[in-house]
C-alpha cells in the first residue's frame, strides 16, 4: 500500500503533456496545432482531401499575427510563391466576407487582400496567400499550389519521477519502434539522384524496407488518399532500392534479399529502369490494388521521397 509520504511525493510530480503529430508534421506549442507543409502542387479540392486524411484541414487565418507566422513558415518550409489557404467562396460576390467559408468551420473574421483583390472569377474562387508578402489572392479552385495542413495533436498525459528520455529522432522524423529507426517524408519534386543527395545532406539515406510492417508504416506516412485509376508516372515516392551490377541493392548498404513487395509484372525493363518507388495510392484491381507495392522506374521526377536514419 502507498503510504502518505509516497503519495505526497507522487502528487508533486510535474504533469507532462506530450503532443503527438502525424509523421513529418511540425508541432506549434503556441497554437497547439500540428502543421504539415506540402510542396507538391495540388488543386484546392485535392489539397483539402489530403489534409482531411490526416484529420485536419487547410489552414485558416484569423489575425495579422497568424498571417505573418504562416508567411514566415511557408518561406522556411515551402517557397516564396502562392500557397493555398483553406477558404472558398459560395457566391460570385467575393468582396462580401459572408460569402467566404473556412474549411475548418471557423469564422471568416480576417482578410489581408493584395491590391486589386478579391478578383471576380465566378463561384469557383478559393483563397491563396503570397508567402513573400503575406497578401491574399482569389484564383480559381482548379489552380494548383503547395499547401499547409493544420490538425489537432494527440495529447498524452503522464506523471513520472523519471527524467524524460531525449527525442529518439530529429525534428520532422517519425520513429518506428520495431526498427528503431527514424523516417521523414519529404514532399518535394525530385528525381532519384536529387532525392538521394537530399537525404545524405542531413545524415540519412533513402529508406530501405525489410518487412511488411515497415512497408505499411511508410505507406501510411506517404499516402495522399487521392483517387488513381492508372499510375500517372510522377506521383510516386522514392525509396533506396537500386539495380546495380545485375542485382537489387539498398543505398544504405543493408541486406537486400530478405523482403520485396513488387507490383504484378514488376520489376521490368531492367536495361533502363534502375530505381524504385513506393506507390502509396491504390491504382487498379489488377495492379497495386492496396497502395502498398513497388515499381521500378527510370530516374525521373516524383512527388516525394523518404529519408531514414538510425534512432539516437
Amino acid at each position: 500500500m502507498m503510504n502518505f509520504n509516497q503519495f505526497f511525493i507522487f502528487s508533486l510530480l510535474p504533469l507532462v503533456i506530450n503532443a503527438q503529430c502525424d509523421p513529418g508534421a511540425i508541432y506549434s506549442p503556441e497554437r497547439n496545432k500540428c502543421y504539415q507543409y506540402h510542396t507538391i502542387d495540388e488543386d484546392f479540392k485535392t489539397a483539402e482531401s489530403i489534409c482531411e486524411n490526416s484529420n485536419g484541414h487547410l489552414i485558416s487565418v484569423h489575425t495579422a499575427i497568424d498571417n505573418t507566422y504562416f508567411a514566415q513558415q511557408a518561406q522556411k518550409n515551402l517557397y516564396n510563391g502562392l500557397v493555398w489557404l483553406g477558404a472558398n467562396a459560395d457566391s460570385p460576390v467575393l468582396s462580401n466576407p459572408d460569402n467566404w467559408k473556412w474549411m475548418d468551420k471557423t469564422p471568416f473574421n480576417y482578410q489581408n487582400y493584395q491590391s486589386g483583390q478579391p478578383s471576380v472569377l465566378g463561384s469557383s474562387a478559393c483563397m491563396v496567400f503570397n508567402a513573400s508578402t503575406g497578401k491574399w489572392l482569389t484564383p480559381s479552385c482548379q489552380n494548383s499550389y503547395p499547401f499547409i495542413c493544420a490538425s489537432d495533436p494527440v495529447n498524452t498525459v503522464q506523471t513520472t519521477c523519471a527524467p524524460q528520455k531525449a527525442n529518439k529522432c530529429p525534428s520532422r522524423y517519425a520513429w518506428l519502434e520495431e526498427t528503431n529507426a527514424c523516417y521523414k517524408l519529404v514532399s518535394s519534386k525530385k528525381n532519384f539522384t536529387e532525392a538521394n543527395a537530399a537525404c545524405k545532406q542531413e545524415g540519412a539515406e533513402l529508406a530501405s524496407i525489410h518487412s511488411k510492417l515497415e512497408n505499411d508504416f511508410l505507406v501510411e506516412m506517404s499516402t495522399t488518399s487521392a483517387n488513381s485509376s492508372i499510375p500517372s508516372g510522377h506521383s510516386f515516392v522514392y525509396i533506396g532500392l537500386v539495380y546495380l551490377q545485375n542485382k537489387w541493392q539498398w543505398t544504405d548498404g543493408s541486406e537486400s534479399e530478405h523482403y520485396r513487395n513488387w507490383a504484378v509484372g514488376e520489376p521490368n525493363y531492367l536495361n533502363r529502369e534502375f530505381w524504385t518507388v513506393l506507390m502509396p495510392d491504390p491504382c487498379r484491381a489488377d495492379y497495386n490494388p492496396t497502395g502498398t507495392q513497388w515499381n521500378n522506374i527510370e530516374n525521373m521526377e516524383q512527388r516525394a521521397f523518404i529519408c531514414k536514419k538510425p534512432a539516437n
